[in-house]
């Protein structure tokens, strides 16, 4: 009978994954989308550019980006591609907390651990994003359950190149493995990758790091503090659960080192703890062997709470609705950005710079212009030269200098027609533009809009600056 009702519960758990996959499958991210034109140029071109005319590891996970190109090299899209690794990943990182629980608690606690991981918001929301957290979670997974075997040294030497913090992991992870295990073969995908970053783009660190540790640190730390809480409250009953398990305690350690990492980093801005989604499964293995040791459940219940799939998600997700675009991290955007790319396109000759601040959807869809990302994540010159956090730095001066033939703007809420983005609050970079005396002799915005449900549902408009002389040229919006 036990079996029985153990089977029944495995299957409800597989269908309820599957139903929760279903519904969250459709979001897609704009900083997923800027994969999409680093994995172009380097398929097509064998460059790792993001415009042509500057090397810049403007993305997070080597790993993630070279295993997409591989899969459209053999002609999967970016769009199928990033969303059925990202599955099939999430797949076998809930496969592997199973096995992992069973193997340690028995069948009943894997079954608990099971369904504990399918509360997580995060783990659903971001799998098909194209962004590589459930690779990275995957990663983590396996690295975990496999500790102090071989097996696990290949997830950690992977983790090496899946994040920008990912030598640190591999680093400290070799240093807490068995000493017969401690091979430093295991360091050998990160150290290329360091040295070709060196020779190629010419940093110690990815472009995303300079482009966001360079702000305030007592505020980053403190944003780090407040993100990291909801699994660090675990990760220290989890240090005093394992203390005298030299083994374990090591494994949990390390963990550890991820879980700092982020807060270091001062969190994310993206919904659903997404920079968390690696380490809530982790904890699922604070699992009691005897009475003594319920007390542990009660951090792990936090977590799972504090990180679960509201109520209403779940009921729609069961009466076979889809996410809805305001449930996007940027709503609309990506029809949006489309749109604007028509728009580009009739009016813009091809290979023409176009200056954004959203690097992902626009400059996927239009591999034939060169782009400017004012925020600097996809720029070296910005991220390493001005001084703020991710999405804090511009430099109008340099813009201007680069001389675009279109920006896009944004602003949130009503506008007057007159002056559309005069006290736009949208990104201190664009408003600091548009009040350039520079900016305003050279010029002048299109006589069109654009309009999108931003996250929530809130309504975001977007504006296209073009050169007056290019404008008087083509006698366009006059």
């Amino acid at each position: 009978m036990t079996k029985w009702v153990q089977t029944a519960l495995l299957i409800f758990g597989v269908v309820h994954c599957a139903v929760l996959s279903w519904h969250f499958l459709p979001h897609c991210s704009d900083d997923g989308a800027i994969y999409a034109r680093y994995i172009e140029n380097f398929v097509l071109k064998g460059a790792i550019v993001w415009s042509s005319d500057l090397a810049v590891e403007g993305f997070s996970s080597p790993l993630w980006m070279l295993s997409l190109s591989l899969l459209q090299f053999c002609g999967v899209s970016f769009q199928l591609g990033s969303k059925f690794l990202g599955c099939l990943c999430g797949v076998f990182t809930l496969w592997l907390l199973f096995a992992g629980a069973q193997e340690r608690f028995g069948r009943w606690w894997a079954i608990v651990a099971l369904f504990g991981a399918t509360t997580n918001m995060g783990f659903f929301y971001w799998m098909g994003s194209g962004l590589e957290t459930s690779m990275v979670a995957f990663l983590w997974m396996w690295s975990f359950v496999f500790w102090g075997t071989k097996k696990g040294l290949l997830g950690l030497s992977l983790l090496g190149i899946a994040r920008p913090e990912g030598f640190l992991v591999a680093l400290v992870g070799l240093f807490l493995q068995p000493r017969s295990l401690r091979h430093w073969a295991v360091l050998v995908p990160c150290l290329l990758w360091t040295v070709f970053r060196l020779l190629y783009f010419g940093a110690i660190f990815p472009n995303t790091y300079y482009a966001k540790v360079d702000g305030d640190l007592v505020l980053r730390l403190t944003d780090g503090f407040g993100y990291v809480f909801p699994v660090l409250m675990t990760w220290c009953a989890g240090v005093l659960f394992f203390w005298n398990r030299s083994e374990e305690r090591n494994s949990w350690l390390w963990v550890g080192i991820g879980v700092f990492a982020v807060f270091w980093g001062g969190g994310d801005w993206m919904w659903w703890g997404r920079m968390l989604v690696p380490f809530a499964p982790l904890c699922l293995f604070l699992l009691p062997r005897s009475w003594r040791e319920v007390w542990v459940l009660v951090p792990v219940i936090y977590t799972c709470v504090q990180l679960s799939i509201p109520y209403k998600g779940v009921v729609a997700a069961y009466s076979g609705k889809r996410l809805p675009k305001i449930g996007f991290q940027e709503g609309t955007l990506f029809e949006q950005s489309n749109e604007q790319a028509s728009f580009i396109r009739k009016m813009i000759a091809p290979g023409s710079l176009v200056a954004v601040n959203h690097a992902g959807f626009l400059p996927a869809a239009l591999p034939e212009y060169e782009f400017l990302d004012m925020t600097g994540l996809n720029d070296p010159i910005i991220a390493k030269s001005t001084q703020g956090g991710l999405h804090q730095k511009y430099d109008i001066d340099y813009v201007l200098q680069r001389n675009p033939s279109a920006i896009v703007f944004h602003r949130r809420g009503g506008f007057n027609v007159n002056d559309p983005l005069k006290d736009a609050n949208y990104w201190i970079g664009e408003r600091e533009l548009w009040n350039s005396n520079e900016f305003q002799q050279r010029y002048r915005l299109a006589d069109v809009y654009w309009e999108r449900r931003g996250s929530g549902g809130g309504i975001i408009y977007s504006f296209i600056a073009v050169q007056k002389s290019f404008m008087e040229e083509r006698n366009f919006g006059l």
